[in-house]
């Protein structure tokens, strides 16, 4: 699932394949590396399938996304674009509205996914599909737990997106919600995200370990010496 490598950091962008893999993530983020995209032109005439001015900088975005309503849509698992970062990019000069931009575009999808305006916490949503690193409080997780039972929930009753996938995107935006909290977490707050990780039947033992002995690891270090120092003392006491 390689599409392209990213030069001068010398990496590897991960992308999903298959058109359903690609619908599912395609409502939280943009699967398609603009420089690579094919398709056929007479669709473009047809569907009259231009770039919507409203979205400077990230009309891609928007356009992947009525695309995908005459055909299907699929990423080669190749390696076969270099794409070099530097400073003069429309990515590095314009961040600020590109980023503003693929949030707009972001919440239009989703609004789309909803069949109007979606019973969800519009301001929170926005910050947890931002294509920026957002820093989370600690007591956000109520707004979280909304949010992906209500999107898994009415994608049940639609059936609009493959359960499985779109469970997959819940999944990483959960993660990305625990990675950005800024807060020191505690016991409740671990079990609601393990709860809610099975709620969504997309449990990531790995990561959920690390998070535990992360966030734990202080107070289990205390507790092992404490019971260590009471064991050497009874065992001096003998």
């Amino acid at each position: 699932m390689l599409e392209f490598e990213v030069i001068p950091e010398k990496c590897f962008v991960r992308v999903p394949v298959t058109d359903d893999q690609i619908r599912a993530a395609m409502l939280f983020s943009n699967p398609i590396c603009h420089p690579s995209a094919m398709w056929r032109s007479e669709l473009t005439i047809k569907h009259q399938l231009l770039y919507n001015e409203r979205y400077l900088s990230a009309q891609d975005e928007d356009l992947w996304f009525r695309l995908s309503n005459y055909g299907k849509l699929y990423n080669i698992p190749q390696v076969l674009l270099k794409y070099r970062i530097h400073e003069n990019q429309i990515s590095s000069q314009k961040s600020n509205l590109q980023i503003h931009t693929a949030i707009n575009i972001r919440t239009e999808k989703i609004r789309t996914f909803f069949v109007g305006n979606p019973p969800l916490d519009i301001p929170f949503y926005q910050k947890l599909i931002s294509p920026s690193p957002q820093n989370f409080s600690l007591y956000e997780i109520s707004k979280l737990v909304s949010v992906i039972k209500l999107i898994a929930k009415h994608n049940r009753n639609t059936k609009k997106y493959i359960p499985v996938l779109l469970h997959i995107q819940l999944a990483n935006l959960m993660i990305r919600f625990t990675q950005g909290v800024q807060d020191k977490i505690n016991l409740k707050f671990y079990l609601r995200i393990l709860f809610l990780f099975i709620y969504i039947r997309r449990v990531p033992y790995r990561f959920l370990i690390k998070l535990f002995f992360f966030f734990f690891k202080k107070k289990l270090i205390k507790n092992i010496c404490i019971y260590f120092s009471i064991s050497i003392g009874d065992h001096t006491l003998l």
